[in-house]
C-alpha cells in the first residue's frame, strides 16, 4: 500500500505529510468514558426512585397545585447522572427524615434550574431566558435596585457567601474601581448601563499566555474563547439572578457554593479575566460554544512550586460529546439501560458518519483530534484554582447537555414556575441549601434516629 502511494504522489511534499502521519505520536491518555455505563442499571433505578419520591412529595416541595407536577425530563436525568454513585445512593436512601427532606430539596432545586443555567451559557442574549423567568427576575430587581456599574448585595440566604468586594466606584469614563478585601484595586470597564465591557488586556494576556496559538491546533491568530462565557454575568440583572440560583448548582459542578460565587457572581464582568479564557482556532471556537466537545482538567505537567507568579501548565484532556440519535424522550417505562445507551451510537468527531461531519485534523501532522489526546494551557500559579474551576464547570455541564440531547434540546426545555422570589422552593419542607451542611453535621452529632420520610 505504501507503495502504491508514493508511486501515484512522486510529489516530495505528500510523501513527507504521510511520514508525518505514521511518525508523529500525539500526547494521549486513556480517556474514561463520558456515559456513565458501568453503574448503569443502578443509577436509572436511583433516578426512579427520585423521580417517585419527587411526584410523591411534589405539593410538599413546592406548594403548587399537583396538575403543575412535570416529571423528570432529559435535562433532570442528565443532572442526577454526573453526580458521583456514592452522592447519588445516598440523596435516595438517605434514612434520616430531617438531614433526607434537606438534601433532597437541595438536589430538586438544582436540576430544575439546570435548563436556564445551560440556556446562560448558549444565549448571548437576556431577553429569551428573561421571559422564562419573569416572575423570579422582576422580583428580584424590584427586591434589590441595582445602582449602574455595581452588583446588587446578596439576599440573607448568602449571608454566609464572601463579602461582595469592600467598595466599588463609577468613573465618568464608564469604568468602575473595585477595592477588595485584601487592599489589591482593579479597574473594569462598563458600558452606560452598567454592563460589563469585555477587556482588551486580559485577552492579550491570554494570548501571550497561549504564545498566539490555537492551544489544539497550533495554528496562528485563534480566537480568545471563554470558557464561561461573557454573557454570563454581563449585566447586574443577570448578576441577581446569579446570586439567588448558583449554589443550587454547585453539586453538579462538584465544587463549593462559596467559590462559585467568589468567581462567577459578586459583580458584573467578574469573570472576563486569563484564568477564564483559551486560545481556539474559529472552527473549534463554534463547535465550543455549541457543546460538541469539552476539556477535562487532568492535573498539571510539572509540581507547584509555591510562587503565586510562577507559570503553571494545565493538562487538559479533549472529550468529543456522545451524539444522540433523536430527541425523543424516553418514559420511565422505557429508561433501561439498555434503551438509554443506544440512544448514543456516535459522537461528534467521528469522521465516518453519515451526518454532517464534525471532525479536525493537525495541521502539522494530519493526524484527526481524538478524544484522550491532550494539549495545554498556562496560567500563573495564584490563579491556577480559578482556571481548574472554569473548567469543572464547563466539563460538568456539557456532559450534562450532551446526555440531555445536545444544545438543541434546550428549545423544548421550559422552566416551572416552582420557585419564590429568592430562587427557593417556597414548600416548609426541608432547609435552604446553605444551611445544609451545618445542619447535617448537628443532626449527626445528636445521632437522631427518625423514621423514613
Amino acid at each position: 500500500m505504501l507503495e502504491n502511494f508514493i508511486a501515484q504522489n512522486p510529489h516530495q511534499a505528500d510523501i513527507s505529510a504521510l511520514t508525518r502521519v505514521l511518525t508523529s505520536i500525539p500526547d494521549y491518555e486513556a480517556p474514561t468514558n463520558v456515559l456513565p455505563v458501568d453503574e448503569m442499571e443502578e443509577r436509572l433505578r436511583l433516578i426512579k426512585k427520585l423521580e417517585e419520591h419527587w411526584e410523591n412529595k411534589f405539593e410538599c416541595y413546592t406548594r403548587k397545585p399537583k396538575d403543575q407536577y412535570q416529571p423528570f425530563g432529559p435535562m433532570q436525568i442528565s443532572s442526577l447522572m454526573v453526580l458521583g454513585i456514592t452522592e447519588l445512593r445516598d440523596i435516595a436512601f438517605t434514612g434520616n427524615k430531617i438531614r433526607g427532606r434537606a438534601v433532597r430539596k437541595a438536589i430538586f432545586e438544582g436540576i430544575w434550574k439546570m435548563p436556564a443555567m445551560a440556556k446562560w451559557f448558549l444565549t448571548k442574549e437576556w431577553d429569551a431566558l428573561a421571559k422564562e423567568n419573569l416572575e423570579i427576575v422582576s422580583k428580584a430587581k424590584e427586591d434589590r435596585p441595582v445602582e449602574p456599574g455595581t452588583s446588587p448585595e446578596p439576599s440573607t440566604s448568602r449571608e454566609r457567601l464572601p463579602s461582595p468586594p469592600r467598595s466599588i466606584k463609577r468613573s465618568r469614563k464608564g469604568r468602575i474601581q473595585v477595592s477588595t478585601e485584601d487592599g489589591d484595586t482593579k479597574v473594569f470597564k462598563v458600558d452606560k448601563d452598567g454592563n460589563a465591557v469585555r477587556s482588551d488586556k486580559e485577552r492579550d494576556t491570554r494570548k501571550e499566555l497561549d504564545d498566539n496559538r490555537c492551544i489544539v491546533l497550533g495554528t496562528a491568530h485563534p480566537d480568545i474563547c471563554p470558557i464561561i462565557p461573557h454573557s454570563f454575568n454581563k449585566t447586574p440583572l443577570k448578576v441577581a439572578w446569579l446570586q439567588e440560583n448558583l449554589e443550587s448548582a454547585a453539586p453538579f459542578f462538584n465544587l463549593d457554593d462559596t467559590d462559585l460565587h467568589t468567581l462567577f457572581s459578586h459583580r458584573v464582568g467578574v469573570s472576563d479575566r486569563r484564568w477564564n479564557l483559551v486560545s481556539l482556532e474559529k472552527q473549534l471556537h463554534d463547535w465550543w460554544g455549541r457543546f460538541y466537545f469539552a476539556f477535562k482538567y487532568l492535573g498539571t505537567t510539572e509540581p507547584l512550586t509555591g510562587n503565586d507568579e510562577a507559570i503553571s501548565t494545565l493538562k487538559l484532556q479533549f472529550h468529543w460529546m456522545p451524539r444522540k440519535a433523536d430527541n425523543n424522550h424516553l418514559t420511565t417505562e422505557e429508561r433501561t439501560a439498555q434503551n438509554w445507551t443506544a440512544q448514543f451510537k456516535t459522537s461528534y468527531g467521528d469522521p465516518t458518519t453519515t451526518k454532517p461531519l464534525c471532525a479536525m485534523t493537525r495541521p502539522a501532522n494530519g493526524r484527526i483530534i481524538k478524544t484522550g489526546d491532550l494539549f495545554y494551557a498556562r496560567i500563573a500559579e495564584k490563579e491556577l484554582d480559578k482556571m481548574v474551576h472554569a473548567f469543572a464547570v464547563q466539563w460538568a455541564l456539557t456532559k450534562i447537555l450532551a446526555m440531555a440531547g445536545g444544545a438543541g434540546v434546550l428549545a423544548t426545555e421550559r422552566s416551572p414556575k416552582y420557585f419564590d422570589k429568592d430562587g427557593r422552593f417556597v414548600g416548609e419542607t426541608g432547609l435552604p441549601a446553605i444551611d445544609l451542611e451545618r445542619e447535617i453535621e448537628k443532626i449527626n452529632k445528636e445521632s437522631l434516629k427518625e423514621e423514613e420520610y
